[in-house]
């Protein structure tokens, strides 16, 4: 039978992929524009009233010589992460994340899909004239050329079998929608990074599951995401061949407004097993960017018999009304 053997989860920002000097990029060409913020309480407004709520709260956090030492210790939780995995290399890998419309748009966003293709497409970001400088920085982090991966077909019809007779209706693909397109387009950013940050570029065998956490009306609960993982699990220890099966979420934790209280209440319950905890985080701290805490929540259901090593947490601020993101690296062994 096949066996979870590592976990991890890790940010996968931009931001974390850009030198620290055009962080303030990241605020001027999105932050800024923002109307639909999500402050700490959960409650939603513009950069402006953000700005007016932390009265320089943070102005303090945003010089160039901190978010240096920051992105220092993002650089090294990444490679430390990185190195686990080389030390490890499983045969198998599980990727949770979710598609922030790179190949579903608002009319159709499936609540749980799991791809179950021979290959992955991977093609390197694209960008309009107007890009932020940052996003363009930060490319080279999400691959610079079209490559095809292989994926793990019969594991990922197990899993879909697996989630059908656990009570889940889920989406499935054996080729993404936009493949096909004059400009054909790979898959999301969620999953490039860990290709080519965690892997280096070496890619496993590897499984693609996306949530949508981001887009209304049919977001999963933090409870049926753990139960997700759960079933994941089950589908793992299930399969019959006898190989080394890794679990990855790929983002989180708060964005675009850091939320350090959040980020370590989350990071304690998944220290500690504890999954009541994490299935009751409110669901209006879990929109917006902290949505891909949802991620981390499915993991952590699924190595729930592993430890868990907190590389870092790094909260990442980049303007003075508190947006950034709270980078997060673990492992689970």
């Amino acid at each position: 039978m096949a066996r979870i053997v590592l976990g991890i989860g890790t940010s996968h920002s931009p931001m974390v992929s850009s030198p620290p000097d055009l962080w303030d990029s990241h605020a001027r060409g999105f932050d800024m524009l923002q109307n639909d913020l999500v402050d700490l309480d959960g409650s939603v407004c513009s950069y402006g009233e953000l700005l007016e709520r932390k009265r320089g709260k943070f102005a303090d956090t945003i010089s160039l010589e901190i978010s240096r030492e920051r992105h220092r210790r993002c650089q090294n939780a990444i490679a430390r992460l990185a190195d686990i995995y080389e030390a490890l290399r499983p045969d198998v890998a599980i990727i949770i994340g979710e598609d922030q419309h790179e190949q579903f748009d608002a009319d159709y966003m499936p609540a749980l899909l799991v791809h179950w293709g021979a290959k992955v497409l991977n093609t390197p970001r694209r960008f309009g004239p107007n890009v932020m400088p940052s996003f363009k920085a930060s490319a080279w982090a999400y691959g610079e050329r079209d490559e095809i991966h292989e994926g793990r077909s019969d594991l990922g019809l197990h899993i879909i079998e697996t989630l059908i007779e656990e009570g889940f209706d889920v989406a499935q693909s054996r080729r993404l929608p936009k493949e096909g397109a004059g400009t054909p387009e790979g898959i999301g950013h969620a999953f490039t990074f860990v290709y080519h940050r965690i892997m280096n570029g070496r890619v496993t065998p590897n499984v693609p599951v996306m949530l949508n956490t981001y887009y209304p009306p049919n977001q999963p609960t933090p409870k049926r995401c753990y139960e997700i993982g759960r079933a994941i699990r089950t589908a793992v220890e299930s399969w019959q061949p006898d190989l080394r099966v890794a679990i990855i979420a790929s983002g989180g934790l708060s964005h675009f407004v850091v939320n350090e209280a959040l980020d370590r209440r989350v990071i304690a319950a998944l220290g500690n097993h504890d999954a009541d905890a994490l299935k009751s985080i409110p669901r209006k701290q879990l929109q917006s960017g902290s949505s891909e805490i949802l991620n981390w929540i499915t993991l952590g259901a699924a190595v729930d018999e592993l430890k868990m090593d907190l590389i870092d947490y790094v909260p990442c601020y980049r303007s003075e009304a508190g947006t950034g993101i709270g980078m997060t690296f673990a492992a689970w062994t």
